[in-house]
């Protein structure tokens, strides 16, 4: 069982932080300074004036809300008038009506990607990856995607190079990605770990969104090679790759049967599979958090439009049995711990409040407070990935 941990610890914003992400001030208007949550600080607040104060937090509570915006990497909130609070972590409370006019997407991006500590550790698991990748990562943009947190692409990139660290791509010479995605999430771990000369076929039916946008930015275009595809029906010849990897895209193929023939896909195109999927396991009230939110995903998008949007996650053994089923002799399996926060499960409640049937309405509304408070709370993390590696048998 492979686990990567790191202990918690609160650092301060700093005031060439705070001089680094300066608040934009609209000529002519005559209202009080902003408020400027810095990158991912989302409990921290930091004076956005003219002479940063970075030692002063404000907390929220029942005023009105001027202005919201993104600002580059942090979140601009003007306010009709700052309250001063003297603790290191004030809670962010807004009233009614700033809650009308923010809406729930903005209210979670204030809320929900967890408190200092949580990136914290994200910069620490950061300098684990070593100098090489943090240099990759700073050059992945930052996106403007509320309600996620701005850095959010990059957090889940690391979480893929760590799972990578567990299997040798950098021997591969020509390597199959199942599922790369509108983000290219785990491509671009994926084209860093190959060698120079290696190359990577990053295969998606659909979503290529921003994609070739991301790659390029990643500067591993070169090792990269993009088609569109159904993963049922590779457009690959027998054993033309080295290795088949698919990174926390089996819940999305809609049945275990679909599972069970995309793996045996990619074992014909290569002789060994990588397949890596979140776990159903909450061990800390943080990953009980996210479980309890991405479980009513399938429920809601069943009772919206009939078909699942994500399937539920699978035990490490139930994984291992479709790996087989798919005719693959499993090498090892193990279980990864990132110790990263992960923001991905949240859905809009606006999304349930549209559920045609009133009675499945209900009920999903209540489980959706019930969830969203455990995140407001707790906030959330990333839960165990299993990891399973095996031979074509």
């Amino acid at each position: 069982m492979s686990t990567i941990n790191s202990a918690s610890r609160s650092t301060c914003v700093s005031s060439r932080r705070a001089t680094q992400r300066p608040v934009r001030e609209a000529a002519g208007e005559n209202r009080t300074p902003d408020l400027l949550i810095t990158n991912q600080p989302l409990f921290r607040l930091s004076y956005g004036g003219t002479r940063p104060r970075p030692d002063a937090a404000f907390v929220l509570l029942g005023v009105g809300l001027h202005r919201l915006e993104w600002d580059g990497g942090g979140l601009a909130v003007s306010l009709s008038r700052p309250v001063p609070f003297p603790g290191n972590h004030p809670t962010i409370e807004l009233s009614d009506d700033s809650r009308r006019s923010v809406g729930h997407r903005q209210l979670h991006a204030l809320h929900g990607y967890g408190s200092l500590h949580r990136m914290d550790r994200f910069e620490r698991q950061l300098r684990v990856a070593g100098p090489a990748f943090a240099g990759l990562i700073a050059r992945v943009p930052l996106l403007n995607s509320p309600p996620l947190a701005p850095n959010w692409l990059r957090c889940e990139m690391l979480e893929r190079y760590q799972l990578l660290q567990h299997a040798d791509i950098h021997s591969c010479s020509t390597v199959l990605e199942v599922g790369a995605g509108p983000h290219a999430i785990s491509t671009v771990p994926l084209a860093f770990e190959l060698a120079p000369s290696g190359r990577l076929i990053a295969s998606e039916r659909a979503r290529w969104n921003q994609f070739q946008r991301i790659l390029s930015a990643s500067r591993l275009e070169e090792r990269v090679r993009a088609i569109a595809c159904d993963a049922r029906r590779l457009p690959m010849r027998d054993d033309s790759a080295d290795l088949s990897v698919c990174l926390h895209g089996i819940r999305s193929l809609g049945s275990e049967e679909g599972i069970v023939a995309v793996v045996r896909e990619m074992l014909r195109v290569a002789p060994r599979v990588l397949v890596a999927e979140t776990l159903p396991l909450g061990e800390t009230d943080a990953q009980r958090a996210h479980l309890a939110m991405y479980a009513l995903r399938e429920h809601a998008f069943v009772a919206l439009g009939g078909r699942r949007d994500d399937l539920r996650y699978l035990p490490l053994e139930r994984l291992v049995q479709l790996v087989e089923r798919a005719g693959g002799r499993v090498r090892t399996s193990s279980t990864v711990r990132p110790d990263l926060p992960h923001a991905l499960a949240y859905f809009p409640r606006e999304l349930v409040e549209s559920i045609p049937d009133p009675l499945a309405r209900d009920d999903l509304l209540t489980r959706w407070d019930l969830a969203y408070s455990s995140l407001r709370r707790d906030g959330e993390d990333h839960p165990p990935v299993g990891l399973v590696e095996a031979d074509r048998a």
